[in-house]
């Protein structure tokens, strides 16, 4: 039977605990010190912080659970486009001009679907997953046009960031 099966049948509590297990699963191996790196960064992240990962085509152990990650298919891929958009149409923004964008910030708060703390997480899978050049990522976050908060998204992505309680 399928994920999507299980789904149309009731099973919406099995479906989490298999999405429960395979994050645990891909989560302990990028953790795990001796074994090989076969878990990029930027996919343990997706998963420890429930993005999907739009940018992991030949990695398919997500696609089942589609719709089980916070920042799913859809709203990854659209702000993927749009900073692309914005950024080779030669427009690039500040974070605070994303947060607008998004209705994030202001008495806009909080948008239909983004919350600060889901598109600090998204943009930083997409810093990770080096989806744009580091032009971008100056322009989004440099001089002081970032909350404090944001300044996360161009860290590296390690292993002791992960907890499993």
């Amino acid at each position: 039977m399928r994920v999507s099966e299980l789904r149309s049948t009731g099973g919406g509590d099995l479906v989490r605990m298999l999405f429960s297990l395979q994050r645990f699963q891909l989560l302990a191996l990028f953790c795990n010190t001796a074994a090989e790196r076969t878990v990029s960064a930027s996919y343990a992240f997706a998963w420890s912080y429930g993005i999907y990962p739009l940018l992991n085509a030949s990695a398919p152990w997500h696609k089942p659970f589609a719709h089980c990650f916070d920042v799913g298919h859809e709203r990854i891929s659209d702000l993927h486009d749009f900073l692309e958009q914005r950024f080779t149409g030669g427009a690039p923004l500040s974070f605070y001009e994303l947060e607008d964008h998004y209705r994030v910030r202001g008495s806009q708060r909080p948008g239909p679907q983004w919350t600060q703390a889901s598109l600090i997480n998204a943009s930083r899978y997409l810093f990770l997953q080096q989806a744009f050049d580091a032009k971008l990522w100056e322009h989004l976050l440099g001089d002081r046009q970032c909350p404090l908060d944001a300044e996360v998204i161009a860290k590296p992505f390690a292993a002791d960031e992960i907890r499993f309680e």
